[in-house]
C-alpha cells in the first residue's frame, strides 16, 4: 500500500478496529518492530503519551485547547517570534492581542461576526463520528504541527 493510500485510509477510520484493519492489512501490525519508531524518537515517552485527562469531557477540551495554543504558535512562527523567546507574549490574551488584533485578547470585546470570522481563520474544526454512546473525534487546526 502507498504511503499517500494507507494516510487517507486511516484518515477516513471512524474508530481503533478500523485503525487496527487498515494497519494489519497494511503490514503495519506484524510482530516485525522494525517498521515502528518511538513517538519523538524517546524509548520512554509514555508520560508525553499517556499525559490525558482522565475526565473524557476534560481531554476533549485539552485538545481544542492545544489546537488554539498551535494556531497562536503558527502566528508567531510567521512573524518570526519564538514562543519562548523575550518577544513572545506572556499570556494567552496578550498572544490573542498580538496576533488576532482582539482589544485586550477579549473574545467578549468582539461582535458576533467578528467571532465568527475569527473562528473562520482560525480553521479548528471538531469532528464527530460514531454513535452517541461511542462517538470518535476529530480535531484539526492549522497550527504549528
Amino acid at each position: 500500500m502507498k504511503a499517500q493510500d494507507l494516510f487517507y485510509s486511516l484518515l477516513k477510520a471512524e474508530d481503533e478496529a478500523d485503525v487496527e484493519s487498515i494497519l494489519s492489512g497494511a503490514g503495519y501490525l506484524d510482530d516485525d518492530e522494525s517498521v515502528w519508531l518511538p513517538l519523538g524518537g524517546y524509548e520512554n515517552n509514555f508520560s508525553t503519551v499517556g499525559n490525558q485527562q482522565a475526565d473524557p469531557t476534560g481531554a476533549l477540551v485539552d485538545k481544542i485547547i492545544n489546537g488554539i495554543d498551535a494556531v497562536l504558535m503558527a502566528r508567531a512562527f510567521s512573524q518570526s517570534i519564538s514562543p519562548e523567546g523575550p518577544d513572545a507574549p506572556p499570556t494567552m490574551a496578550d498572544a490573542v492581542e498580538k496576533f488576532c488584533e482582539v482589544r485586550g485578547g477579549r473574545l467578549d470585546s468582539l461582535s458576533a461576526r467578528e467571532r465568527t470570522s475569527l473562528a473562520e481563520a482560525f480553521q479548528l474544526r471538531v469532528i464527530a463520528v460514531g454513535t452517541k454512546d461511542d462517538p470518535c473525534y476529530l480535531l484539526i487546526d492549522q497550527g504549528e504541527g
